[in-house]
């Protein structure tokens, strides 16, 4: 139904920042949920660490299972000073690391469980 009403190249961005059992839960369930109607999406991770690390998994038990997960994207709802490092937008340095290789972001001794 919902492929009937919006076009397949439509790419959704699903976000959940929290690191609370509902938030994980819907972190856990955005792949099947894109992919049970076929469409490409991205996660979108923020601070804490644990939830960019949450949205590794979800990518790359997607990304295992074949379906149309295309990397995260890091988001920040904040006013940030002009001139602010780019460690004070969200969490720039996680979801690089984590989109540029999930696996070892995923196996990293500095990242884990």
């Amino acid at each position: 139904m919902l492929n009937e009403l919006i076009d397949r190249k439509v790419i959704w961005a699903s976000w959940s920042y929290g690191v609370d059992a509902l938030s994980l839960s819907k972190i856990k369930a955005a792949p099947q949920l894109f992919q049970s109607h076929g469409y490409d999406w991205a996660g979108c991770g923020e601070i804490p660490h644990a939830n960019v690390q949450a949205w590794g998994k979800a990518l790359q038990a997607a990304k295992r299972a074949g379906r149309n997960a295309l990397g995260l994207l890091d988001v920040q709802w904040t006013t940030v000073a002009e001139n602010a490092s780019v460690t004070d937008w969200a969490n720039v340095p996680d979801v690089g690391a984590c989109t540029w290789n999930l696996e070892a972001f995923l196996a990293s001794e500095r990242h884990p469980e």
